[in-house]
């Protein structure tokens, strides 16, 4: 319930508080340096478990105001007051900020109730929780309650924070036979005592951690749908970065690099539909060598990179063109997504699937103004068998072999029939014939030297 203002307070850093029975575990900042990062390579996220509408980001209020919703017009979330009224302002109201978002909860509504959700869970699992608390006019307090819906809530710690946002974290391990679990926040204390105001939270997940599937096709714009590429084709990349794990997944990069064979084609880098510059420092991606970037995520920049909640995903995409080189090849291109792990800091990798794209064997000329050689015919010749000539001994003929006899052409035809049967061949016969009878003519020379 609205009260008068209170003075807007500056943001103390979030601390991560040891709470009762779980322990405290120290939240990395996102994009640190030196944080290394481990190999990931997920075609999916089995068994991933998370919340829904973690951060009250729907419905979506107006700026600077708030509402009281019956719980059926907030998704995921159910409440234990008598009206079923759950409130939610929206970032700036009464000078209180988002921690994260744009929208935050009041858990004492119109009275000091519980807010929960239900999850289906596996024995023996180990589940983690976050959030983001803050007293409204003074220091609130709350309590984390899970276990078994119909049974008892196990108490995880109370939280007590003032006038700045104070982050919570710790762990949960699901006993055994308990196959759907409820994580809830009861209301405690409020600083002025009134049961209708006060502890707000934002930004809560409660679940597996973040898993993030990279998956990359490609596309040869100057063929699509074809068994392979061209000297010259344009081929189009796109990655697309999916989170299915249970916790959002921070300070999100995209890096692939340029295939063997290929040429970046400029201006072609896109996250959506929305064009970006090339250069490092105008906006969230850059070309640079033989690589390409991308910042994705809620509150990526051109210096940092951005943030992907539970079931968010993204594309990117950009261009290169097939080089000369590249004929009769195969060009292949992997993507991969480095982010960082909230809770716990470490740095993770998830690798895409690899694209591979054949390449004929013919280059095509990259210069359309470039003509293609013109080939020359070739004419066929009929082949025909070479004359030999035998060396006469003294008082013997010498004939050549395959020439024609003495007043023939070898064939049973006079001369007048040769020369009828000459005007009928092809040139390439007529080369034939007269190749035989200049050898007949030679060996006829000789024979009258001889004699």
């Amino acid at each position: 319930m609205p009260q008068p203002p209170t003075p807007a307070t500056a943001r103390r850093p979030k601390a991560v508080l040891a709470l009762g029975l779980t322990a405290a575990i120290p939240l990395a900042l996102a994009g640190a340096p030196g944080v290394a990062h481990a190999e990931q390579r997920p075609a999916d996220c089995p068994g991933a478990i998370s919340l829904t509408n973690g951060g009250f980001e729907s419905p979506a209020l107006p700026d600077t105001t708030f509402r009281f919703l019956d719980e059926g017009e907030v998704p995921g979330w159910r409440t234990t007051a008598d009206d079923r009224r759950i409130e939610l302002w929206s970032d700036g109201y009464r000078g209180v900020g988002a921690p994260e978002g744009r929208q935050f909860a009041e858990l004492n509504a119109t009275q000091a109730s519980t807010l929960y959700q239900d999850v289906e869970t596996r024995p023996g699992q180990s589940l983690r929780w976050r959030l983001d608390h803050r007293g409204r006019s003074g220091t609130d307090v709350m309590e984390v309650l899970i276990g078994p819906p119909d049974g008892e809530l196990v108490p995880q710690g109370r939280l007590a924070d003032g006038l700045a946002w104070g982050e919570h974290s710790g762990e949960y391990r699901v006993p055994a036979g308990q196959t759907r679990t409820r994580f809830a926040f009861r209301a405690v204390s409020t600083a002025g005592g009134d049961p209708s105001v006060g502890n707000f939270l934002d930004h809560i997940s409660f679940g597996t951690g973040p898993c993030l599937v990279t998956a990359k096709s490609v596309t040869d714009t100057d063929a699509p749908g074809g068994p392979g590429a061209s000297t010259g084709d344009v081929l189009e990349y796109a990655v697309v970065v999916r989170n299915g794990g249970g916790d959002r997944a921070e300070d999100v990069l995209v890096e692939d690099t340029l295939p063997a064979g290929t040429r970046y084609v400029p201006g072609s880098l896109r996250i959506g539909s929305r064009p970006l510059t090339d250069r490092a420092g105008d906006d969230e991606a850059e070309q640079t060598g033989d690589r390409v970037r991308f910042r994705i995520g809620r509150g990526a920049g051109a210096t940092g990179a951005g943030s992907l909640s539970p079931g968010e995903e993204v594309r990117v995409s950009f261009r290169v063109k097939v080089a000369d080189e590249a004929a009769g090849t195969t060009v292949e291109n992997t993507a991969r997504t480095t982010f960082v792990d909230p809770l716990d800091g470490a740095g993770l990798t998830s690798t895409s699937n690899t694209t591979r794209t054949p390449v004929e064997r013919t280059v095509v000329p990259t210069d359309p103004a470039t003509p293609s050689p013109t080939p020359t015919p070739t004419v066929p010749v009929r082949p025909t068998p070479t004359p030999t000539a035998t060396v006469p001994t003294p008082g013997a003929t010498a004939t050549p072999t395959g020439a024609p006899a003495a007043g023939g052409d070898g064939s049973g035809h006079d001369g007048g029939s040769l020369a009828r049967t000459g005007a009928s061949v092809g040139l390439a016969s007529l080369v034939a014939v007269a190749s035989v009878t200049a050898g007949w003519l030679l060996t006829r020379r000789r024979r009258n030297r001889s004699s």
